[in-house]
């Protein structure tokens, strides 16, 4: 009874009527508030020193009846793209420019018996909060067509905010030596990321059953690294496209290629997305599904011939361009020391691993909590290309598709011995004669 009662008591605190005279919370839809921020906008506009006019995207505070209406305002503009000062043009036809954003607190006061019925009592220029001058500061260094449009930016702007919070979480509870952090994929929600850059539904179920490699002698390096060995391509870019499983294969048929035929040779994603028709182009697929349909369709050309498109397309295959063909494929030891065994004697590993905590990676050894990637969801393919130890920390060493700015120039430390992210439960490898 008591927690009911109290309750009710702050409902009716919050939706009370303000006293006489006392202040209430402005309402943005009403007219005669949205009319005085933009005399205020006006008026501030009128004094700057900027060449555009201002435009306001949003305001907030509160009013209070006195002698007419007193406003406080905390105002949000930007510059408008499209108009001058001298323009006689209503704003409302102006584009704004999102990164040119200022926020002004002022005081305006309505009394409708006068003439003018809007006075600008007084304004300064007050700072962004953290989070939006942290946007602000994001969009500089990257490239966003958005920044026009005030509602998409105040939907990524909220996105944003939703990612420093996953970034604080994730540096709370790291383990290892990882920093998380804003980087490209800011402004990109967890959902969306996982559909454009892995999948969101996971790796699809297959019937393919490949062969078990041999179990191997663990007596191997402290360390191996594929890169120094010219056996591994630059770091590619899927883009925004599902595409993570076609990277991993053709990421380790390479490796594949450059050991047993002593020559490097980038090779086609698209072929795979285009032509192998069991996988589901940009929307997923298996690298065990993809050994088969490169062997049925007689090989891969080269990433010069049939270049990546970011796209689903029309296969173009050309038989006579093939560079690259393999002779079969196999599953490799969910055991992390059978895996390390494999790397160290035979090459680069394909692997399914959960991405969920790779978004905001920026370098380090990552340990995150189970919870924040089960194993249990592969959702992305990449590339173990190597291992090694950091003091008292083993690690993998894994190659990503999201192109040389992420992470650490393109590649990923994590943790290695705990099956962390279920990074060894889908090791496979072509094999070349």
């Amino acid at each position: 009874m008591f927690v009911a009662l109290s309750i009710l008591c702050v409902v009716a605190s919050v939706f009370a009527p303000a006293p006489p005279g006392g202040v209430k919370e402005v309402d943005p839809t009403d007219p005669n508030a949205q009319a005085a921020a933009d005399f205020a906008v006006a008026e501030i506009s009128a004094q700057s020193k900027a060449v555009n006019p201002y435009v306001r995207t949003s305001f907030e505070g509160t009013q209070q009846v006195v002698s007419g209406l007193k406003y406080d305002l905390t105002i949000k503009v930007a510059e408008s793209s499209t108009c001058s000062k001298t323009d006689e043009l209503s704003l409302d036809l102006c584009t704004v420019d999102m990164t040119t954003i200022h926020y002004f607190h002022a005081i305006v006061f309505w009394q409708s018996w006068k003439s003018p019925a809007y006075t600008l009592s007084e304004f300064n220029e007050v700072p962004p909060s953290d989070e939006e001058a942290k946007f602000q500061s994001f969009l500089s260094g990257n490239t966003r067509t958005y920044t026009n449009d005030v509602k998409q930016y105040e939907m990524k702007l909220m996105t944003f905010q939703d990612n420093l919070k996953s970034i604080q979480q994730l540096q709370a509870n790291e383990q290892g030596t990882a920093q998380y952090g804003i980087n490209e994929f800011s402004d990109i929600s967890a959902q969306e990321f996982l559909s454009t850059r892995a999948m969101a539904n996971g790796f699809p179920e297959s019937d393919v059953e490949l062969p078990m490699a041999p179990k191997l002698s663990t007596n191997i390096p402290t360390s191996v690294d594929w890169r120094e060995k010219n056996v591994v391509t630059p770091v590619k870019n899927q883009g925004s496209c599902g595409s993570c499983w076609a990277f991993s294969t053709t990421g380790n048929i390479e490796g594949q290629w450059a050991i047993h035929k002593g020559k490097l040779v980038s090779l086609s994603e698209q072929e795979l997305v285009d032509c192998d028709k069991v996988d589901h182009g940009c929307q997923g697929g298996l690298p065990s599904n993809a050994y088969k349909q490169i062997m049925a369709l007689g090989g891969l050309e080269t990433e010069a011939e049939y270049g990546y498109k970011a796209a689903d397309g029309k296969c173009h295959f050309e038989k006579s361009e093939v560079a690259v063909n393999i002779n079969g494929s196999l599953t490799i030891s969910t055991d992390e020391d059978q895996m390390a065994a494999w790397l160290a004697s035979y090459g680069p590993i394909s692997i399914g691993i959960n991405a969920a905590a790779m978004q905001h990676y920026l370098g380090g050894i990552a340990d995150p909590w189970t919870i924040f990637c089960l194993p249990s969801h592969l959702d992305h393919g990449v590339l173990i290309v190597g291992y090694g130890q950091d003091g008292s920390k083993p690690f993998w060493i894994i190659k990503n598709s999201w192109g040389a700015s992420w992470g650490e120039k393109g590649y990923y430390r994590i943790i290695r011995g705990k099956g962390k992210c279920g990074l060894n439960r889908m090791p496979t490898s072509a094999t070349v004669a």
